[in-house]
């Protein structure tokens, strides 16, 4: 069941205004997504880039929460997903990840703009919570779904940064947007986090545009790809032959 928002409700007008750059973006991380999936390896380093980012949004809430009593009630414990990011990258790529991974420069000036914002303009922070979190509880669990059965994921390992053990999503869905819904912003604010909000998917797709074929994508993707071509050209072949005899 969707959230429904009345259309006078900032995170309608938020959804609202973004509509055209957030459909750009789906459709290019979808894209690189199935790019992505074709290796675990490439795979990690994606979660990884966005490990990055999720941590800078949650440092720069909790740090900036005492300042402004509207950043506070956007600090939801539920909602939380560094540590669900460590989980899968330790389940990943090991014990000593932290020591392996650095973020990219798109990732590094991603986080430091996230530190700017928490800085100089922490009610912007709620373009990223509208942005990104409300992505995770909306689409979350079909992107679980896919990826557990893309990487051949046994169980819940791996799938941490799509749960949410202590909520359910729909649940927290509804609280986050509540508490948008509910700040007391002027115009000029409201108008700086729409513009804020599409910067986030600006970067989202500069990071979606950084990830590329390895070697051993290549090879699998083209696998895969063949692998249907034939399969197309098999049943059709059959379907010919059947229909020839009757």
């Amino acid at each position: 069941m969707d959230i429904q928002e009345n259309s006078s409700e900032f995170c309608s007008e938020l959804r609202s205004r973004t509509r055209a750059i957030h459909a750009e973006s789906d459709r290019l991380v979808n894209l690189k997504l199935a790019v992505a999936l074709t290796d675990v390896a490439l795979y990690s380093d994606v979660l990884s880039q966005f490990y990055f980012v999720f941590r800078s949004m949650e440092d720069g809430l909790w740090r900036s929460r005492d300042g402004d009593d509207r950043v506070q009630a956007l600090c939801l414990d539920q909602m939380l997903r560094t540590e669900a990011f460590e989980r899968d990258l330790e389940f990943f790529l090991g014990p000593d990840w932290k020591s392996r991974v650095k973020p990219s420069t798109h990732a590094q000036a991603y986080c430091d703009r996230i530190s700017e914002v928490a800085e100089t303009k922490p009610i912007l922070l709620v373009a990223y919570v509208h942005t990104m979190y409300l992505a995770l509880t909306a689409g979350g669990q079909i992107l679980k779904s896919l990826i557990k059965r893309t990487l051949g994921l046994s169980g819940e390992y791996g799938l941490s940064v799509f749960e949410f053990p202590d909520v359910k999503h729909q649940e927290l869905r509804k609280l986050i947007v509540d508490r948008i819904n509910s700040l007391d912003l002027s115009q000029v604010e409201k108008e700086a986090v729409v513009k804020e909000a599409m910067r986030i998917f600006e970067m989202n797709n500069t990071l979606a545009r950084d990830v590329r074929l390895s070697w051993k994508s290549s090879r699998r993707l083209l696998l895969f790809t063949s692998i249907s071509i034939a399969a197309i050209f098999g049943c059709s072949y059959i379907l010919y032959t059947t229909l020839k005899k009757n």
